[in-house]
């Protein structure tokens, strides 16, 4: 076994683990998983919402400012994001509950229906 893997093997996960932490948080990234939930529509009783789930993910800007380095670095922190392929995504409302499989880019859509509309239509 040579030098270098014995000083890896030396490292413990959780060491490492806050300094990546600590390297996102710097770079305001969150290496947390993150849901983006998009515009979505409704109409006749049915509510249809989009989104993305997301393992790395920029965090919101608390001030904004005039500098161009700082906007420049933003825009290119948004690009800088990693989807969680096949994440199971859930909504709740009212006691319902509807559950759909992102897609293997992250990408979900959701379609509600309340009971009660179900229930004028006819459905079960």
């Amino acid at each position: 076994m040579d030098e270098t893997s014995v000083i890896i093997n030396n490292y413990s996960p959780s060491w490492i683990k806050r300094i990546k932490e600590k390297l996102f948080r710097w770079i305001r990234l969150t290496n947390r998983p993150v849901v983006k939930v998009y515009a979505g529509y409704g109409g006749n009783g049915q509510l249809v919402v989009y989104g993305h789930v997301l393992r790395i993910s920029p965090l919101p800007r608390k001030k904004y400012r005039q500098n161009i380095w700082t906007n420049t670095f933003s825009l290119i922190r948004l690009f800088m994001v990693r989807p969680i392929a096949l994440a199971r995504v859930q909504l709740e409302f009212n006691g319902q509950k509807v559950a759909n499989t992102a897609e293997r880019d992250g990408f979900f859509r959701l379609q509600w229906e309340p009971a009660k509309c179900r229930n004028r239509a006819g459905i079960k």
